[in-house]
């Protein structure tokens, strides 16, 4: 794909000087129904977006093209927007923005270890104390970028064509890890050395030659540590704070010696009082009886156990502490857990209440319904009984009528009165002979009928 967009741009753009030239066939075929200001507008945004990915540091030629390109289409679109020339200088634009890409895709894939040190190097504050040495590296690794991207607007498709460049990525490389060691001795180092510095004028390794060995023991150690461990933070901590201890010993130490050198023999005994006195003060911490009717070193040694014996109390105290801390938290955990079960207990109970209060509402719905339903029911059979009165008077006044017709002997008042309308009363007891049975499910059920008249 990159060949033939090579070959295109070679056939298409000539020279560099004047409008390029590109067909309208591949003009068409990429802006097709493309306004040439909406064109502008999309390969401006690109280049923007290029230059904050810092494309021009990994391929500096073809974007400084592309930028070209896209000033030179600008120019036109102020005079004409529309102007079908702009297309010409933006798919050049976009040319040199693709082989950009394609430069910073093997810039980054060739030179990963050392962007990763030059990164390590920016950590460490490289620039406090070896500023122009890093922008030597810098400018080093600039210098190879140039280099591959040479050759890839070269052979663009070449097999190993960074053979030519592994010798120089080596050897920055190694530079920049050296730099690093220098860097990391620097932060770790520097600080006590100035010190160090102030004991050598005081005439130290003269003065305290045991103790100036002992600093220099610990330099070494720390040196050698760091050029073997250079990203081990932890060490590097560690010796260096033991160098450190090492400069601030010798410091002591020599004006311990300057002082003791300059005690007039008349005054070794205050000398040896001071001394005393700093021990008692020792014991008196400790809260330890007076110790100045034996020699120095005795009461050393006499300190020194008991601080040990203090100290193993103090460890002991502080197991104790860490246990009844383990226990305290323990035992707050089980009640949280207690309170917990206990709230998710209340809430259940709660839910459960109102799940029977439901019911029950639920129930003393129905119950009001059925009640409802008894009176309607009752109200028909009162209905039914008064039409079954009427049809008995209609058919009673029907076969007095037959007789009269027939002339039948008449019925006799008793018969009449067998076939009067019912009262009140009499409807009213047939209306209860409808009985309504409710079971246990809530169906309701008529479990008795109004007799009929036989």
């Amino acid at each position: 794909m990159y060949h033939l967009l090579s070959v295109l741009f070679v056939l298409f753009v000539v020279g560099c000087a004047g409008t390029p030239r590109v067909s309208d066939e591949a003009l068409n075929s990429k802006y097709a129904g493309q306004m040439p200001s909406e064109a502008l507008r999309v390969v401006d945004k690109k280049v923007i977006a290029a230059k904050e990915a810092r494309l021009g540091y990994y391929s500096p030629i073809n974007f400084k093209d592309a930028q070209d390109a896209l000033e030179e289409a600008k120019v036109l679109a102020k005079e004409k927007p529309n102007n079908r020339e702009i297309l010409q200088y933006v798919f050049v634009a976009e040319q040199h923005l693709d082989n950009a890409n394609r430069v910073a895709a093997s810039v980054k894939q060739e030179l990963t270890d050392i962007f990763n040190q030059q990164k390590i190097l920016e950590v460490n504050h490289v620039t406090d104390s070896y500023n122009e040495d890093f922008e030597d590296l810098l400018s080093d690794t600039r210098d190879i970028i140039d280099d591959i991207e040479k050759i890839k607007r070269d052979k663009p498709e070449g097999k190993n064509e960074f053979v030519a460049i592994k010798k120089d990525k080596s050897t920055l490389l190694n530079r920049m890890v050296a730099l690093n060691v220098l860097v990391v001795k620097h932060n770790a180092l520097a600080v006590s050395k100035k010190e160090l510095e102030k004991a050598k004028k005081a005439d130290a390794k003269k003065l305290a030659p045991l103790t100036f060995k002992a600093m220099l023991d610990a330099l070494q150690l720390a040196n050698q540590f760091i050029e073997a461990n250079v990203s081990d933070k932890t060490g590097v901590a560690q010796v260096a704070e033991a160098f450190r201890f090492a400069v601030q010993h010798l410091i002591q130490v020599t004006d311990a010696v300057i002082v003791l050198s300059k005690t007039n023999k008349k005054d070794y005994e205050k000398f040896v009082l001071a001394q005393e006195q700093k021990l008692l003060l020792i014991s008196k911490a400790l809260n330890y009886k007076d110790l100045r009717d034996l020699p120095a070193e005795e009461q050393a040694s006499v300190l020194a156990a008991q601080a040990g014996h203090v100290s193993q109390r103090l460890a002991q105290k502080n197991q104790e502490y860490a246990e009844l801390t383990q226990q305290s938290i323990a035992l707050k955990d089980k009640v949280d857990q207690e309170k917990q079960s206990s709230e998710e207990s209340s809430k259940q109970l709660s839910n459960n209440v109102s799940a029977l209060n439901t019911k029950i509402t639920a129930l003393e719905q129905e119950r009001a319904l059925l009640k409802g339903q008894i009176n309607q029911l009752q109200q028909k059979v009162v209905q039914l009984a008064i039409e079954k009165s009427t049809l008995m008077a209609s058919d009673s006044s029907a076969r007095r009528e037959a007789f009269k017709m027939h002339d039948l002997p008449a019925q006799s008042d008793k018969e009449q009165a067998f076939v009067t309308t019912p009262t009140a009363v009499d409807i009213k007891l047939q209306a209860n002979e409808v009985a309504i049975d409710v079971n246990k499910s809530g169906k309701k059920n008529i479990v008795g009928i109004v007799q009929q008249d036989k």
